[in-house]
């Protein structure tokens, strides 16, 4: 189980593809949301539309929604 770098917290799929695509593809460093969004200062609310809008577009880092 992978872990926010900052706060120690076990990450979702969604929170490692979204590191991935916002810090480095390749990199070590990993973030939970709330993490990438006090880095970025914008809003959790915002990193999830954000991630189902690279997910609907084709990018292979998030997992497709099942239903």
């Amino acid at each position: 189980m992978q872990k926010c770098h900052d706060c120690d917290s076990a990450l979702t799929p969604d929170e490692i593809a979204m590191s991935k695509k916002l810090i480095n593809r390749s990199g070590e460093t990993l973030l939970c949301y709330e993490c990438l969004a006090k880095k970025y200062a914008v809003s959790i609310q915002t990193l999830k539309e954000k991630a189902d809008f690279y997910r609907d577009s084709g990018c292979t880092l998030f997992a497709p929604k099942t239903e």
